[in-house]
């Protein structure tokens, strides 16, 4: 079972600072969340070429020059996808139905779910790489950058979301599950920044910045 990380919940809700009744609150609700949802995960490694501007794997290239840069040393990477399933979004209505603030929590839970699980997911697969003297780079996803939202459609083609994940992507390259990810994820023989933190990202005004450890709500 994921554990939600009580105090990313209250980052996404812009509520650090909450009183004790929130706090008990949205540890129901992340509670409730840990009981019924089932994360998944699926990922396939390819060969890569690295280029100014872009990144090419078999069957797809991936433009950006933030990508080719984060990616700079790799000579493979992986095809990452997650999703907290299409429960998650089920719970998080519910919850909204009942009350404004409950989908607020909710979705804030949710939200620090799927990255919890995708640090997890990593972390495993890192500790089997690192076994073979390789690094994982951190989690880079369309959308992020310079990277097309539009490049969701070569994971969907590629990793076949639909039929191993339950994933669909609309008109808009907006997945369902809301609750879902995609990532680019390098590998290299070389140590890089650490993928378990957001701390060294660019945008440093993003108002969901990590500036300490993930928290826990008692």
């Amino acid at each position: 079972m994921t554990k939600i990380p009580r105090g990313e919940a209250l980052r996404y809700l812009n509520a650090r600072r909450a009183a004790p009744e929130l706090r008990t609150q949205l540890d129901g609700v992340c509670t409730e969340l840990e009981q019924a949802l089932s994360p998944r995960a699926v990922w396939q490694e390819y060969p890569c070429r690295v280029e100014t501007g872009q990144v090419s794997i078999p069957g797809a290239v991936f433009p950006g020059a933030a990508l080719s840069a984060h990616l700079k040393g790799c000579s493979a990477l992986l095809l990452f996808a997650a999703t907290l399933g299409t429960e998650a979004d089920r719970l998080t209505r519910m919850e909204g139905l009942r009350a404004a603030a409950r989908g607020a929590m909710a979705h804030a839970a949710g939200a620090a779910m799927i990255e919890q699980f995708c640090d997890d997911m990593q972390s495993e697969i890192a500790a089997a790489y690192e076994a073979r003297g390789l690094y994982l780079r951190p989690r880079f996803s369309p959308g992020y950058g310079d990277l097309p939202l539009q490049c969701q459609r070569d994971f969907f083609r590629l990793l076949d979301l639909p039929k191993r994940l339950g994933l669909s992507l609309n008109e808009y390259d907006m997945m369902a599950p809301s609750k879902s990810i995609t990532a680019v994820i390098g590998i290299s023989d070389r140590p890089g920044k650490s993928f378990r933190s957001c701390i060294r990202c660019a945008k440093t005004g993003c108002p969901f910045r990590k500036e300490l450890p993930n928290e826990t709500v008692s």
